[in-house]
């Protein structure tokens, strides 16, 4: 992260929102699957809490989070110093089992649980999380995950755009 982070380094939330915004049109909004949107829309009809969880830095994931209409976001969060980014993060980074462990401190928090609920991922590094739910599902996987979940026998879906 502190490689990643170094373009940011001295950026405020305001300086650097624009660029952000320019980067998710650009580059991110040609890579939304259409069908992951539609799978989306389904759990927020049925009334289902959309969380995202991603080991990307929360200043990127917040404006994805909300581009795509999910309830919660939880990422790395960053550090600054008098509102400026340090390039450093703070709190329990989301990575593999951090996840679980901000993800158990969400549901506490809201006095929720992971009865009934739907996970989906792409990667190994989610398995961790995969694990808590009802109804896990390997994603666009990467081999990893995707020799995991035929192991398992968990749902494997293949989204295109």
């Amino acid at each position: 992260m502190a490689h990643n982070l170094k373009p940011i380094i001295g950026y405020t939330d305001q300086t650097l929102a624009p660029l952000i915004l320019t980067f998710i049109e650009s580059m991110i909004e040609p890579r939304i699957y259409r069908e992951g949107e539609a799978l989306l829309q389904k759990h927020k009809t049925q009334g289902d809490t959309l969380l995202l969880i991603s080991a990307t830095g929360a200043h990127l994931v917040g404006p994805i989070g909300r581009r795509l209409g999910v309830n919660a976001i939880m990422a790395i969060d960053l550090e600054k110093n008098a509102h400026c980014f340090t390039g450093n993060i703070t709190g329990i980074p989301t990575f593999r089992e951090g996840k679980v462990e901000r993800l158990q401190a969400w549901l506490q928090a809201h006095n929720a649980s992971m009865n009934d609920s739907w996970s989906y991922s792409d990667s190994f590094n989610d398995l961790p999380v995969l694990e808590q739910a009802t109804f896990p599902v390997a994603i666009n996987t990467d081999s990893t995950l995707r020799s995991i979940a035929e192991s398992r026998e968990l749902s494997i879906m293949q989204l295109n755009c």
